[in-house]
């Protein structure tokens, strides 16, 4: 990262200038400071502005992962200038050692703590149980995946995401509340061939709970997407991911809508044992001609067939088990709104 100078400053407000940005992958911020001779800043010059000459390289680094890719592809650069009011015109004192610069910083960080809160996006994938209620599927830690982890989905079954928007504690003092979450959306899949790494997993830990925290869940139909690694087993070699989009309505400091995005990575496992209508009618005549022929192959494709007949029937009465409640709770909402009216 190259800062080659600051041009246009207001003249009253250049003395002690220096930068500072912040870069994906590196915890704390980087500070520039200026040359230690710029005669283009100096007081004694009626001109209202200046130039401040930084001519600084610093070369960063940070681990390679998903999100650095996203940084560098969609992100940018903040670099924030800061300056002080000169208290004495026709003097031109030189600040620029590294003591007055920590001090200083220590300040504007104070400062900027109350200008600044970090929010966490939860996200969980949700599937139909054999009891019809949808319950958290399991989310597998890989060394490859920087996201979190695996979210293991079963093969044609309902799914939702449920969201939830926290507060990161003591990552500010800024007054940031969440009123409500407006959408949610999922989309940008990406299939991505399995790589080895050598970092560990990286795994969010749960912190606590704060009491500005909002949560929904929505319904999600993987085959609007597309993708066929989205509807059927994948191979163990790949990794698809998603982008999950929530927008949230922000009541403090002000009434404003903030996009929020998360990366998952999902991994769908095989269907139940249901055979397709071929291998179902060819079972059929295997158990109708058992009457004529008792044999061990006709009394396995018997109980073949009939257990596909009741993973066929389970599955659709977990089906319409979803429908009433679905139903139901849209039959409530509706006698609430009339009631209310």
């Amino acid at each position: 990262v190259k800062i080659l100078q600051a041009t246009g400053l207001p003249r009253h407000l250049s003395n002690f200038v220096f930068c500072q940005y912040h870069f994906c992958g590196l915890e704390e911020p980087v500070f520039t400071a200026p040359e230690v001779a710029s005669s283009s800043s100096s007081s004694a010059s009626r001109d209202p502005q200046c130039t401040v000459v930084f001519d600084s390289t610093k070369e960063l680094a940070v681990p390679a992962s998903e999100d650095l890719l996203e940084f560098l592809a969609d992100g940018a650069v903040a670099i924030e200038v800061y300056g002080h009011k000169q208290a004495n015109h026709r003097r031109n004192l030189a600040l620029w050692d590294l003591g007055v610069i920590q001090a200083k910083t220590r300040s504007l960080r104070e400062r900027w703590s109350e200008v600044t809160r970090r929010l966490e996006l939860w996200v969980q994938l949700m599937e139909l149980n054999d009891a019809g209620d949808f319950t958290a599927v399991e989310v597998l830690p890989a060394k490859d995946v920087r996201t979190g982890g695996v979210f293991q989905l079963k093969q044609g079954q309902s799914h939702r995401v449920r969201v939830e928007v926290r507060p990161v504690p003591d990552s500010g003092t800024l007054p940031l509340i969440t009123a409500s979450i407006l959408s949610v959306s999922a989309g940008d899949v990406k299939v991505r061939q399995m790589r080895v790494s050598k970092n560990n997993p990286h795994l969010d830990e749960g912190e606590d709970m704060d009491s500005y925290q909002v949560k929904v869940e929505a319904s999600w139909d993987s085959t609007v997407h597309e993708c066929p690694q989205l509807s059927r087993a994948a191979s163990p070699e790949q990794r698809v991911y998603l982008t999950v989009r929530t927008v949230v309505e922000l009541s403090h400091p002000a009434h404003m809508q903030l996009v929020l995005r998360k990366r998952i990575c999902v991994n769908v496992t095989g269907k139940q044992d249901i055979h397709g209508p071929e291998d179902r009618e060819m079972l059929a005549r295997l158990a109708a001609s058992a009457e004529d022929e008792q044999s061990a192959d006709s009394e396995a494709a018997i109980e073949k067939y009939l257990r596909s007949v009741l993973a066929v029937e389970n599955v659709l009465t977990l089906d319409r088990l979803r429908q009433v409640r679905e139903n139901s709770f849209g039959m409530l909402r509706f006698a609430s709104l009339c009631l209310s009216t």
